[in-house]
């Protein structure tokens, strides 16, 4: 009986080896397998939370393009300069910072045209052309800020002008210009 204790004892202790070498291999297997996927997945994580801010940025017009810094602009009396507004790719606004002016009669005008065509759940929808024009007077010095629209059709451009309106013969104006797009 004696015999049988033993056997049954190194049966056991085998069997246990085994399972701990089974483990070993798994546990090793799984510190070879396991880290790439979970840095995949971490990578995967980190470019939906950026996505996730920059459209937060966008909702809420954190984001910010500088069209023209700190540029002079000249034009006779009664003139002005066109500055074409690069792409608008989103809702936002365009602000138009007239630093210093040398006449008190600078005004600042944005012009576009605008065709809204959308294509609806239930057909077709055809809006038309929108026309925006809006001027502001901002004297010797000031800020204007315009509302500006993506394309969803068909958008023709974006027009800025920076002029005065002294009489003719007037004196001529030199104006210094920093245009940003928020969106």
């Amino acid at each position: 009986m004696g015999g049988n204790k033993v056997a049954r004892i190194e049966i056991v202790a085998f069997a246990l080896g085994i399972i701990c070498v089974v483990l070993a291999l798994t546990l090793v297997a799984a510190f070879e397998v396991y880290p790439p996927m979970i840095y995949d997945r971490n990578n995967k994580i980190v470019s939906v939370e950026n996505q996730v801010e920059n459209l937060t940025d966008t909702l809420y017009l954190f984001n910010a393009t500088v069209w023209v810094s700190g540029e002079t602009f000249s034009q006779g009396a009664g003139s002005y300069s066109v500055i074409e507004g690069s792409n608008v790719s989103y809702a936002g606004y365009v602000f138009v910072n007239v630093q210093a002016s040398t006449t008190n009669a600078t005004y600042v005008r944005v012009i576009y045209t605008y065709y809204a065509d959308d294509e609806g759940a239930s057909g077709s929808y055809h809006f038309g052309y929108f026309t925006y024009d809006n001027q502001v007077d901002v004297g010797t010095n000031g800020i204007a800020a315009f509302p500006v629209l993506p394309p969803f059709g068909y958008q023709e451009y974006l027009e800025i002008r920076i002029g005065n309106t002294n009489s003719p013969g007037g004196p001529a104006e030199n104006e210094t210009v920093t245009i940003t797009y928020r969106y």
